[in-house]
């Protein structure tokens, strides 16, 4: 017994009242705090340990709340043969300095290639190398087939999504030169090419996605299967329209080939990055003595026009929507794109000599004065595949996982 304020209370009262407030305190504080109520994500993904949770809400397309931030979470569409190695360089040294984890390919992977997760599907759990323990991915800019709903399950929810497209038959040819794809050079007689162009569809694998001359870009950007020459829906021009109104809304930004320096300065304004983070060397470039037998005679570039109409298509898509966005900046980013090709011009001619001291440009209206210094110019020279190993090193402690 206990006696409180003249009443006779029993112990075991006591006891049972304290444990009652105790579990009315827990329950309390266990359903006003969102970290206890988080549970496994419910995207199907799901990795031996979790990533950090990501709470940063969706991004309008194109609109930044913060104008003052640099954004730091990007999907980069590495397309084949469209410059898609010199715009990686831009995102792994980006990356890099500021200590971010990018999706990356196990060492021996699906596709057997460091710098590509996938050459036929998108982002899975066994593709890729989990995040660090305590991370969560921030960027992407290796190969891999897009999937709006599997880069959305890997990547934070305010991530930008950047492509990258070329002119298709300039791109086909690049293909052609780079791959050296048997069943078009095995066809008989001193042009293959020419006879391919007239009937491409008889040449081509089965499986678009087996070929890199088959409307490439736009198999990479997800285009359904149904919409391939010689599929069930080929040229449906309705479905086509359908699905680029779909990337239209899911793509914030597409880096067109033939305009790069102006696509640089654009996706500055656009991720509100430094000109120094958008300085490049082109990767890549095919040098050397050409194989005749993989030349597209000018005769046949119509025909096989034709046989690239996702591709044009998408091509057509991104170019216009290019124009409209510069034509938005106003005249002021004409000019900027000038004073970085000037910028560009000092730093290839100081990266090109031995010359120990730094490069300093000056502060313009576009830009804060920065320096540039050898260790810059080997990061703008350094092979992908190095450079993919050097942020695994850093991410992980080890170049083989």
């Amino acid at each position: 017994m206990a006696r409180v304020k003249g009443v006779r209370v029993k112990f075991s009262t006591i006891v049972w009242c304290m444990f009652l407030v105790l579990f009315i305190y827990t329950v309390i504080s266990f359903t006003t705090n969102p970290d206890h109520r988080a549970g496994p994500p419910n995207n199907g993904l799901y990795f031996p340990h979790k990533p950090k949770k990501v709470t940063a809400e969706p991004v309008p397309l194109n609109v930044i709340e913060d104008v003052d931030k640099e954004i730091r979470h990007v999907a980069f569409l590495k397309v084949h043969k469209t410059a898609s190695s010199t715009a990686q360089n831009v995102f792994l040294r980006f990356g890099d300095a500021r200590n971010l984890t990018f999706v990356l390919a196990h060492t021996k992977g699906e596709s057997g290639w460091l710098n590509v997760i996938s050459y036929t599907n998108t982002l899975t759990t066994s593709n890729v190398v989990p995040p660090p323990r305590g991370r969560h991915f921030d960027l992407l800019c290796c190969h891999v087939i897009y999937n709006r709903r599997s880069f959305e399950a890997m990547l934070p929810k305010d991530t930008f999504y950047v492509g990258i497209v070329r002119e298709p038959v300039s791109r086909f040819q690049s293909a052609v030169k780079y791959f050296s794809p048997r069943f078009i050079l095995k066809i008989p007689g001193e042009n293959p090419l020419e006879t391919y162009a007239k009937d491409p569809v008889k040449y081509e694998p089965i499986d678009p996605k087996t070929s890199f001359t088959n409307n490439r870009m736009a198999l990479e950007f997800g285009f359904p299967m149904a919409l391939f020459p010689g599929k069930s829906l080929n040229g449906s021009k309705f479905e086509i329209k359908k699905y680029l109104e779909k990337l239209d809304k899911e793509f914030n930004f597409i880096i067109i080939s033939e305009m790069f320096e102006e696509s640089m300065v654009m996706m500055k304004r656009i991720l509100n990055w430094g000109t120094k983070d958008i300085l490049y060397v082109d990767k890549n470039v095919a040098q050397g003595k050409l194989n005749t037998r993989k030349l597209l005679p000018g005769s046949a570039k119509d025909s096989l026009q034709r046989f690239l109409y996702l591709d044009t298509a998408l091509y057509d898509f991104a170019v216009k929507r290019f124009k409209r966005q510069v034509a938005s900046e106003g005249d002021d980013f004409n000019d900027e794109v000038a004073s970085f090709k000037t910028i560009q011009a000092s730093v290839r001619q100081f990266c090109s000599k031995n010359n120990p001291v730094a490069l300093t440009v000056k502060e313009t209206k576009w830009n804060s004065d920065f320096t540039v210094a050898k260790t810059d110019c080997k990061l703008f020279f350094k092979h992908e595949k190095d450079l993919i190993q050097k942020q695994r090193l850093r991410m992980y402690g080890t170049l083989d996982n």
